[in-house]
């Protein structure tokens, strides 16, 4: 999944900054939030 994380101009993502941007999104719960939003967004009775 890594490889398809390019930078737009063409250069490569180092893998410590996809690792830490996920782990960071997770710890602090805005990645539940995001998905909360994308559920109701199609319909789904979400309680939080």
């Amino acid at each position: 999944m890594r490889e398809h994380m390019a930078a737009r101009s063409g250069e490569t993502i180092p893998p410590h900054v996809w690792d830490d941007t996920m782990r960071e999104t997770i710890e602090n719960g805005e990645l539940l939030k995001l998905a909360l939003e994308y559920l109701k967004s199609k319909g789904f009775s979400v309680r939080n």
